[in-house]
């Protein structure tokens, strides 16, 4: 054997380490990393719709409510008679 072509024991253990277990290792972490992102923001985006939704329907709510209550307010002061001067 030729002494350029032989590779030490701890290179040739590196080598196979990063072709059979780190590049694999890295790729499937990427994908999940990228999987839990996109998941996230669709989540994120789905959470935001739904209380946009229930905020307005809430706010609708209160200002409904509170239109009743000053319409009867308004109803009240009307039936009620007139002050009388003193």
């Amino acid at each position: 054997m030729q002494s350029g072509s032989q590779v030490s024991l701890r290179t040739w253990i590196w080598r196979a380490f990063v072709q059979t277990a780190l590049i694999p290792l890295i790729l499937v972490e990427t994908v999940l990393i990228s999987v839990y992102l996109i998941s996230n923001a669709s989540i994120r985006d789905a959470q935001i719709s739904h209380l946009r939704e229930t905020t307005l329907s809430d706010l609708q709510a209160a200002a409904s409510q509170e239109a009743h209550r000053v319409e009867s307010e308004l109803a009240t002061s009307r039936a009620s008679p007139a002050p009388m001067p003193p």
